[in-house]
């Protein structure tokens, strides 16, 4: 079925999830809500310094998440204390896409 944006459909949704990494910005919550209508399921949250990268990596490297998005927040992406696991994610995840929305989109560029 169609979502309201856009009309876009998403493809197998149930197949894996979102990681969507919070920079404490209170526009998370509207991230969250508007993946979860794409996906057919919410995202897992994870604040950017309540997970450290080798904690993460296994997940990620195991293909339970299909995609990243970074989250707005506070600061600017050359701060290691304002980007947290943002940089690592970045990095080292490889293949899996990654989405940034302004921090987040920032620290792709940084």
């Amino acid at each position: 079925a169609a979502t309201a944006f856009g009309g876009w459909i998403p493809c197998d949704a149930t197949a894996d999830r979102t990681l969507l990494v919070d920079n404490y910005d209170s526009y998370t919550y509207n991230l969250y809500h508007l993946i979860a209508a794409v996906d057919g399921a919410p995202p897992v949250v994870v604040r950017n310094d309540a997970i450290a990268w080798h904690e993460l990596e296994p997940a990620l490297r195991a293909g339970h998440f299909g995609r990243v998005v970074l989250s707005p927040g506070p600061g600017t992406p050359d701060r290691s204390e304002d980007v947290g696991i943002c940089a690592d994610v970045l990095a080292k995840a490889g293949d899996v896409p990654v989405l940034g929305v302004c921090l987040g989109h920032q620290a792709l560029a940084a």
